[in-house]
């Protein structure tokens, strides 16, 4: 026979696998949080690589790079048409990061700064490149491409000026950012310690209420049934009063206690009963016995004094005026001499109506003086008297 598990140490295994699964997501949701917050190890990772790259290349944005290609080609005008096409490639590419910062959430005051502020100042820079400086030194005029070097340097200052503002500002407000991260961070991170504090406590209730609210009664109420089937009728039923599906089942478990109790009334009742009658049967036997005994007795007195008197020649008749044949016969036959010889115990009559036992010469041969009234000998058991007469009697009335 398969052994089948318990629906409490079902319920207990089931509440210890949810426990372990959510300690599991909440282990694997805190870890992924400490990995990904603002200031955990792959932010810091993406972080230094970005500042890795600012060091190295100059942004687009800030056109310190088109500033230097001048200074090269004031220093060496044999290298102007190099300097001029990267000139027009640095200006190509500053060209498309002010289109994408013109249309981002930047905030507004930093984007009003760097699409705004610092693009009047590098607008004015790219025009001086390339409608002044070039062409003069293109012409090796010398005082022209200064003059035109002087205006660039100082559009070139300018714009350094607003850059430095934006750069000051953007730092700021990262570093706010970052603050308010760390601070999301550690809220969000209080905020599931608390839910999943929550959440244990409610599932621990739960199987602490299913176990003491469900499992709990039905196992006492299995005890009691156990105890019902043995034969002790006198348990409680526990949960009766409940309004659940328990209560029901306890209510079930009652009436077969009540039933139980009615059946053992009932077989008790039936046992007295029979207890009572058997008595009667036996007090009812007793006295039919007792009267039979005695009408017997007065039967066998009567016949013994008168076979008495047979036997001693008297033929006096008696106080109810008959004689010895008129009650017993003549001793040789008839119903007389069967209750004389079923009274006597089984000792035959003789041809002339006297005892006799065995081999034993008639009692006419006994002298008077030996011979003893029959009532004044010990009386003799009489339980075979009533089978003797009736056998007899139907013997006797088959010979005639």
């Amino acid at each position: 026979m398969k052994s089948r598990i318990t629906i409490s140490r079902a319920i207990f295994a089931f509440g210890i696998l949810t426990i372990a699964g959510l300690i599991a997501v909440i282990l694997a949701s805190n870890y992924a949080l400490s990995q990904l917050k603002v200031g955990g190890p792959l932010y810091e990772k993406i972080k230094l690589g970005n500042d890795l790259v600012a060091d190295i290349l100059p942004p687009p944005e800030y056109v310190i790079e088109a500033y230097l290609e001048v200074t090269l080609a004031l220093q060496d005008p044999s290298s102007l048409a190099a300097r001029r096409d990267r000139l027009a490639q640095l200006k190509k590419d500053y060209d498309e990061r002010r289109d994408y910062w013109s249309k981002s959430d930047l905030d507004p005051a930093l984007k009003t700064k760097l699409v705004e502020k610092s693009h009047a100042e590098v607008q004015r820079f790219w025009n001086l490149t390339e409608q002044s400086f070039l062409p003069a030194l293109a012409r090796s005029d010398t005082a022209a491409v200064a003059k035109s070097y002087a205006d660039i340097t100082a559009a070139y200052t300018a714009h350094r000026a607003v850059i430095d503002e934006i750069v000051k500002q953007t730092n700021d407000d990262n570093s706010a950012a970052e603050a308010e991260a760390t601070s999301r961070v550690k809220w969000f991170t209080a905020i599931l310690w608390s839910i999943s504090a929550l959440v244990f406590l409610v599932i621990g209730a739960g199987i602490v209420g299913f176990a003491k609210g469900v499992i709990q009664p039905i196992v006492g109420m299995t005890d009691v049934m156990q105890r019902l089937a043995g034969g002790e009728l006198e348990r409680e039923i526990p949960s009766r009063g409940r309004g659940d599906e328990v209560g029901a089942m306890a209510g079930a478990v009652q009436i077969f206690k009540e039933n139980a109790l009615r059946v053992r009334a009932m077989e008790a009742a039936e046992a007295v009963s029979a207890k009572q009658a058997e008595q009667d049967r036996k007090a009812t036997m007793q006295r039919v016995a007792d009267g039979f005994e005695k009408a017997i007795g007065r039967i066998i007195r009567t016949v013994n004094i008168r076979v008495f008197r047979y036997r001693s020649g008297s033929r006096e008749p008696d106080q109810d005026g008959g004689n010895d044949a008129g009650v017993v016969g003549d001793g040789r036959g008839g119903i007389g001499r069967v209750v004389v010889e079923c009274a006597v115990g089984g000792r035959r009559v003789g041809g002339n109506g006297l005892f006799r036992r065995g081999n034993q010469p008639a009692s006419s041969t006994i002298p008077r003086k030996s011979r003893r009234p029959p009532w004044s000998r010990p009386s003799e058991p009489m339980s075979g008297y009533p089978s003797c007469l009736s056998r007899r009697t139907a013997s006797a009335k088959s010979s005639r």
